[in-house]
């Protein structure tokens, strides 16, 4: 009954996320600019943070203290930290399509012109993205048995997002390649907004394979301590 009540409310969220998302701003279906108002900044927390507590308070999470039992069943950590992150990823990429749908359904109602492209670029990175923070702050709340990684996830996320505006603002004051314009190519929120793209890299290639690449990364340093984490005497997730 918990995780039906957590469903509902996120996408519930997602749909009200996505509504404020298009009529924030009439080309927001293409990613945040660096100008962005406080209302995309507050639909994406409406979003993130919804995420972010429903992927930290599922009931069947298998390294749950209630769930213990579930994973002596399966005797092996890795095989339920792979069920794990195939779960955290479907959520995702469920969730993620409920908000740009709502995006795309209010842009159209408002008669606002769509680049599909963009649009569908726009949604692949905002998966990527936010599947690459959902991963990180579950495996972190697995690895090192701490609640902090909900909040660290969340503050990390907008940190992010908030300083590619400073720092190409910083960046106009120099030349064509300096050290602003190169920390803002690392900074990858920049990657869900494709209006950035546009500015800061050639093509989307190195980008995704960036993010791809970060994720992959995380997974196998979970896979390699897995074993190692006291998952019976832990304080609960």
């Amino acid at each position: 009954m918990k995780n039906k009540i957590i469903i509902s409310i996120v996408f519930f969220m997602c749909i009200i996320s996505g509504i404020l998302s298009a009529l924030g701003d009439g080309e927001f279906f293409v990613g945040c600019k660096f100008d962005c108002g406080v209302a995309q900044y507050f639909a994406l927390a409406v979003f993130v943070i919804s995420l972010s507590l429903a992927a930290r308070e599922r009931e069947n999470n298998l390294f749950g203290v209630n769930n213990i039992y579930k994973l002596t069943r399966l005797k092996s950590r890795k095989k339920a930290l792979l069920i794990e992150i195939l779960r955290l990823t479907l959520w995702d990429t469920a969730a993620t399509a409920v908000w740009c749908t709502a995006i795309y359904i209010t842009e159209r109602l408002n008669k606002n012109a769509i680049d599909t492209d963009k649009y569908l670029l726009f949604c692949v990175f905002s998966f990527l993205i936010i599947n690459l923070f959902m991963l990180s702050q579950m495996i972190a709340e697995i690895i090192f048995s701490s609640k902090m990684f909900f909040a660290v996830s969340n503050i990390v996320y907008f940190a992010l997002l908030a300083a590619g505006d400073k720092l190409f603002e910083l960046s106009q004051y120099r030349g064509a390649d300096n050290i602003y314009l190169r920390l803002n190519r690392a900074d990858i929120l920049n990657y869900t907004s494709i209006s950035r793209l546009d500015i800061l890299f050639d093509n989307f290639i190195y980008p995704l394979l960036t993010v791809a690449a970060i994720t992959v990364l995380i997974i196998l340093f979970a896979f390699s301590q897995i074993k190692k984490c006291d998952i019976i005497t832990r304080s609960k997730i």
